[in-house]
């Protein structure tokens, strides 16, 4: 099909990758000839010091157009952090709000050094929701078991979506409520 444009993260990987040590038959040798020929599209991300492992493929190389996406700015994180709000709240069963996107975007650019927008905002609003999400204020064991009964009817019905992300969401949160019941949680035990 010509409608498939292939994305590989951390393409710098495919050199070397498979190959049995003599370096012949790698993942980036097997592909060449489908991109010299046009028949393959691809889109490969990875950070300008480990674009230099391709460079070192001069064959590979010629097949690659490097181009450089700056991090974007704080606003443009709060746009990008808008368009994944939905599927973050889904998964976690919060609402964020405007001020908590904002501050995602905000303070992850000031005090995290070490990573990039959008990745980090993304992150802070990940860890949010599951903080949020972790933190259980109910101990009665009946609400409990009803926690339990709900979470195994949405996975049951997620996997017949075929929607795994969240499939697999519930089975853990089943696992944490047959856990609680197990350990017949009190307020001491509540987080």
């Amino acid at each position: 099909r010509e409608d498939i444009i292939l994305f590989i993260d951390e393409i710098h990987e495919i050199v070397g990758a498979g190959s049995a040590g003599d370096g012949n038959m790698d993942a980036g040798n097997i592909i060449k000839p489908a991109l010299a020929r046009g028949e393959l599209q691809l889109v490969g991300a990875t950070t300008l010091n480990e674009y230099r492992i391709i460079e070192k493929d001069a064959a590979l190389a010629l097949r690659m157009q490097p181009v450089k996406v700056d991090e974007p700015t704080v606003e443009e994180t709060i746009t990008i952090l808008k368009g994944v709000q939905k599927k973050y709240e889904d998964y976690h069963h919060v609402k964020y709000t405007d001020a908590a996107i904002e501050a995602a975007a905000n303070l992850s650019n000031r005090y995290i050094q070490d990573r990039f927008l959008p990745d980090k905002a993304i992150d802070l609003l990940d860890e949010a929701g599951s903080k949020m999400n972790l933190t259980l204020n109910f101990v009665d064991p009946k609400v409990i078991d009803q926690r339990l009964i709900e979470a195994e009817n949405l996975k049951a019905q997620a996997t017949r979506e075929e929607d795994f992300e969240k499939a697999a969401y519930f089975r853990d949160q089943i696992a944490k409520y047959k856990e609680m019941q197990k350990n017949k949680v009190t307020d001491q035990d509540t987080p």
